[in-house]
């Protein structure tokens, strides 16, 4: 119970800070939205965010614990993705001279290095969804609090 409050507030403060970050980048890096003007598509993002932000809050007041951390995940995941679309072809924008940003042409790794680390990333990332289908499969069930003196 404690645990489902203790979401309720952090929640409510996530979201404002979220309108604050969203305030705070469009004032540091008014370019960030030029790619959003460029492509309308890329305004399914920004709806990205605010439907995991509406949809975690709905899910917190039915208490679907799930639901709402997965609509805080899309929330998290939308965020991300929409700094990546405005800052596209820019990895690192620098701050003295456009000239010396790192983009995604002059920052990436041979196509040698490339297909090395798509292999080796495909069978760690293989075997870390294995542990964690083997973790969550053996402590699965909701934990009581029946007997443990509290």
């Amino acid at each position: 119970m404690r645990a489902r409050q203790v979401g309720q507030r952090a929640g409510w403060g996530f979201t404002v800070l979220v309108a604050i970050s969203l305030v705070a980048t469009l004032q540091v890096r008014p370019d960030m939205i030029g790619n959003y003007r460029a492509h309308a598509w890329g305004w399914l993002i920004p709806l990205m965010v605010v439907g995991g932000l509406a949809g975690m809050h709905h899910a917190r007041l039915r208490q679907r614990d799930l639901a709402a951390f997965l609509f805080f995940s899309a929330c998290l995941v939308g965020m991300l993705g929409g700094v990546a679309f405005g800052l596209y072809p820019r990895v690192l924008p620098s701050t003295l001279d456009p000239s010396f940003d790192l983009t995604v042409w002059n920052s990436a790794a041979q196509s040698y290095g490339l297909r090395v680390g798509l292999i080796w990333w495909s069978i760690a990332s293989a075997l870390a969804a294995v542990y964690f289908i083997y973790l969550y499969r053996s402590f699965r069930g909701k934990v009581t609090l029946e007997g443990d003196g509290y």
